[in-house]
């Protein structure tokens, strides 16, 4: 009996290690080995709105990449100061397109009402945008300068302070 309380107690300290390293990794700010400075991948979607919308299109603005998806935990925690953000930056040369992975349109549909997202959203159907922008995990913010290339990339939630930051050293 005591060898099987023993391995219990063992898998579940070892469960709980893994689960720390996996929250902590999601959350971390990312490293120098990330994409940042490199040209930023293109792509483009069809929004959830019906309008063609990706890197091309925003040639010459920034470019903040929101991926997430209804079910993530840290996503809704960020979701009202993203939009904030968008809302304040709206007008200038900005723009924002959410990437949807893994999730289902019930959702999303309900995510985006319950939070009062504005700013553009697309399915990554199949998830290449995800794999061209090394995304892990959701939450992850990319932002893309005007110049093309990628300036910041946050994994984990992201504050309305460090966002607006971000967009302004990139403008």
């Amino acid at each position: 009996m005591p060898s099987t309380r023993l391995s219990s107690s063992a898998a579940l300290f070892s469960t709980l290690i893994a689960c720390f390293i996996f929250v902590a990794a999601g959350c971390a700010r990312a490293k120098s080995d990330e994409p940042a400075g490199r040209k930023a991948p293109v792509f483009w979607v069809i929004t959830l709105d019906g309008y063609r919308n990706g890197l091309e299109d925003n040639k010459g603005k920034v470019l903040v990449l929101k991926f997430w998806a209804s079910w993530c935990g840290y996503c809704k925690r960020e979701a009202a100061a993203v939009e904030k953000v968008w809302r304040s930056f709206k007008g200038r040369d900005v723009r924002f397109i959410g990437i949807i992975h893994n999730d289902s349109i019930e959702g999303v549909n309900k995510y985006i009402g319950e939070y009062g997202l504005t700013y553009p959203n697309a399915f990554d159907g199949d998830g290449s945008i995800n794999e061209a922008y090394n995304v892990v995990g959701t939450p992850t913010t990319v932002v893309i300068g005007k110049d093309g290339r990628i300036s910041f990339v946050r994994i984990g939630p992201i504050t309305e302070d460090d966002l607006a930051g971000e967009i302004s050293h990139a403008l």
